[in-house]
């Protein structure tokens, strides 16, 4: 179980990260779009 079992771990450790940081990327996304839409509704009150 050397080397060709440590490629398993980095493959099962990337492809994890790429999820978390994938679903990060789009609970801020979603975050952004909803302040973004109460921003602009303030903004074009106040002009």
């Amino acid at each position: 179980m050397g080397k060709q079992y440590n490629k398993m771990i980095k493959r099962r450790r990337r492809k994890a990260y790429a999820e978390r940081k994938k679903k990060r990327l789009t609970e801020q996304r979603n975050q952004r779009k909803t302040t973004r839409s109460a921003k602009s509704s303030g903004t074009a009150v106040s002009p």
